[in-house]
């Protein structure tokens, strides 16, 4: 789950989420990206219920991953589109914590 779902004093404020602060489905854009398949390579992925966008993304399918959106739709999204996202400095479906201008 991405960690920008959390309100705390900053992004990804991983006490505030252990304390169940989070932002409303309201306070994002429904184009948002809520999961994503993680980088099932690296274990420490899945070391708690929410990460950081560039934590990694699957590589188990032929060329991409299914992704869950804040509107509830999934889609699949090409590895080329995720890293092309992650790599924007700017506010975007996956660095989307509404505190901020740049989404981080």
């Amino acid at each position: 789950m991405n960690g920008a779902v959390i309100n705390g004093s900053k992004s990804f404020d991983w006490t505030a989420g252990s304390l169940g602060k989070t932002f409303k489905n309201a306070d994002f854009r429904g184009t948002d990206m809520l999961l994503w398949e993680g980088d099932e390579r690296d274990s420490n992925n899945f070391n708690d219920g929410s990460s950081s966008p560039s934590e990694g993304f699957s590589t188990r399918h032929n060329k991409g991953a299914i992704v869950g959106l804040i509107d509830g739709h999934a889609q699949f999204m090409k590895w080329d589109r995720y890293y092309k996202i992650l790599a924007d400095p700017g506010k975007n479906e996956l660095w989307c914590y509404p505190k901020s201008n740049d989404g981080r």
